[in-house]
């Protein structure tokens, strides 16, 4: 069984793997103002967020079996140093922080379904309002010239 060892500057914060998995992943993610000429509309001048992420989802014939899990989401700081490691079965798995079902079993989960599609679309329409406001200042910016 395919696991990863995550460690953050030589300490092992997880080892992740379930029997019934298909997918392993780790993400590492900065996201903000990044660079001298970067520009972030939903984060502070000058802020930038570095976060690892480790999860995984179990397939199944039944739609409704399929799972994800999440072992860590954590905050990074520059300079860490974040090695994953690929091991076998000879370490037990850290039991994962979070597993989510992806069909809903009750109406309350229908209903929190529904309220995060409704919060996506919402910062979509947010993103695009914005691009919507660069475009018309490009647009403005070459008829100028």
């Amino acid at each position: 069984m395919l696991k990863f060892k995550v460690t953050i500057n030589g300490t092992i914060v997880c080892i992740a793997g379930e029997k019934d998995l298909s997918v392993l992943s780790t993400i590492i993610s900065a996201v903000g103002y990044l660079g001298p000429n970067s520009f972030h509309k939903f984060t502070a001048e000058g802020e930038k967020k570095i976060t690892l992420s480790i999860g995984g989802g179990a397939g199944s014939i039944n739609e409704e079996d399929y799972k994800d899990y999440k072992w860590l989401e954590r905050e990074l700081n520059i300079g860490d140093r974040i090695e994953v490691e690929f091991i076998d079965n000879s370490i037990p798995a850290t039991p994962p922080d979070k597993v989510t079902y992806w069909m809903p079993k009750t109406l309350e989960e229908v209903n929190k379904g529904i309220e995060n599609c409704h919060k996506s679309i919402k910062s979509c329409k947010d993103q695009i309002q914005f691009l919507e406001e660069i475009k018309e200042k490009i647009i403005s910016e070459q008829e100028g010239k």
